[in-house]
């Protein structure tokens, strides 16, 4: 039986994989959608073996050809030696952006910091061996696009036809700035811009902060529903019951706010009760499954709903042992938002009370609608006849269901284990 209710103790974990402090002590109760970290520009003190990324130069050599004063701070990839003085094989650009404290010589050692802000400074110029005033010509990236770690920024064929210059992004952002005075652009961390954010509510346990990142312990006590499917943004708001039938009487939805409930719809989500739904201002709903037009549009970037699917498919309407649980759990804050320690997304109603009985979805009654997962009639639905919970006057170890395929009108019998209900 795959009961896709559970309630749970759960502890996950939050981390920032940027100079963050957290925005809450250990004991403070934290909420759906709340920022969890704040960012805190720091300095990274370490030492530079220039000697090895200049070929093993003479001292000499390395202190004649250096382009930078001590404490100027330059962007990575910034040329901050001159070829000329130095071996063949030599590595002239800036393997940091930061600056140099001071030259430790003779050992060809370097006392560096390297800064990490929101904005991370490349030159581009320098690694193509153009003047900035070119960089346009062969930039691959424009200004507000996104980038990932190892994205080709520029890149430059030489006349020889084989040899290409290129410079890649070494982080995750967005290109903020492009600067043809200087061949700089600047990235917007992405981790930065988009932040972490609590997923669910619950009470913080602890929390960590080691110099270049942080991170966050939260309990959460509640009910989790598993989503197999799940479409949009995560959301958060009152479990509202949709009327039967849609459109329903226009009083039944006068008494709520619209844009912060999570609407239960009793019947497949097809393109028609999404048009209702952006007409009367609903943004989260909560359907057994979703017709093949719903699910292509659900699909597209445009789509301006979060929906969270019940079943992956065949089931039309929602189990009445699940619809008892969201109608004994109406009105209640609940949320809907993927979590650290899952695979799926979850629609999470949190309990302040330590929940001592375990809420579970039993057996399917008659008239349920099923779907069969496994066996020879997998990926068949139908309705339940009956349940036979005792073989031969006896207790059977697993329930067999009577079902009514809704292809055919064939009945079947099914072993409980063998059900998605």
């Amino acid at each position: 039986m795959k009961n896709l209710i559970y309630n749970a103790r759960k502890i996950y974990s939050l981390s920032a994989p940027f100079p963050a402090k957290p925005k809450f002590s250990a004991g403070d109760e934290v909420f759906f959608g709340d920022t969890a970290f704040e960012y805190s520009p720091n300095e990274e003190e370490l030492f530079v073996d220039f000697r090895s990324m200049l070929a093993g130069a003479e001292f000499s050599s390395i202190e004649k050809s250096a382009l930078f004063s001590c404490k100027e701070e330059f962007p990575l990839y910034k040329k901050i030696f001159e070829k000329k003085f130095l071996p063949p094989n030599s590595q002239v650009l800036s393997p940091f952006h930061g600056w140099v404290d001071y030259f430790i010589l003779p050992l060809g050692n370097s006392l560096c910091t390297a800064v990490n802000r929101k904005d991370l400074s490349v030159n581009l110029s320098d690694p193509l061996e153009i003047p900035p005033q070119k960089l346009l010509k062969f930039m691959k990236v424009a200004k507000n696009s996104k980038v990932l770690k190892g994205t080709v920024l520029a890149e430059r064929r030489l006349q020889d036809n084989l040899t290409v210059l290129r410079a890649v992004s070494p982080i995750e952002g967005t290109v903020e700035d492009i600067d043809i005075s200087s061949g700089d652009i600047l990235i917007r961390r992405f981790e930065f811009e988009k932040s972490t954010v609590i997923p669910i509510p619950g009470r913080v346990t602890g929390t960590m902060e080691a110099g270049f990142c942080a991170s966050m312990t939260v309990e959460s006590r509640g009910f989790f529903v598993k989503l197999p499917s799940f479409h949009g943004k995560p959301a958060s708001g009152e479990i509202f019951l949709l009327p039967s039938e849609i459109p329903p009487q226009e009083d039944a939805l006068l008494i709520i706010d619209r844009k912060n409930i999570i609407a239960v719809l009793d019947k497949t989500l097809s393109m028609e009760t999404v048009q209702w739904a952006r007409e009367k201002g609903i943004k989260t709903l909560v359907c057994p499954s979703i017709d093949d037009d719903a699910k292509k549009a659900a699909n597209e970037d445009s789509f301006d709903l979060s929906v969270a699917v019940l079943f992956f498919k065949g089931i039309k309407k929602i189990p009445s042992s699940m619809l008892a649980f969201f109608r004994d759990h109406r009105t209640k804050q609940a949320s809907v938002s993927k979590i650290a320690t899952e695979d799926f997304y979850t629609l999470f109603i949190p309990e302040k009370e330590e929940i001592r009985e375990k809420y579970s979805v039993p057996f399917p009654g008659v008239p349920d609608e099923v779907l069969i997962g496994t066996g020879r009639h997998a990926n068949k639905s139908g309705k339940v006849v009956n349940v036979q919970t005792h073989r031969f006057n006896a207790p059977s170890d697993i329930p067999t269901v009577e079902i009514e395929l809704e292809e055919n009108k064939e009945t079947v019998y099914v072993h409980l284990n063998d059900l998605i209900f």
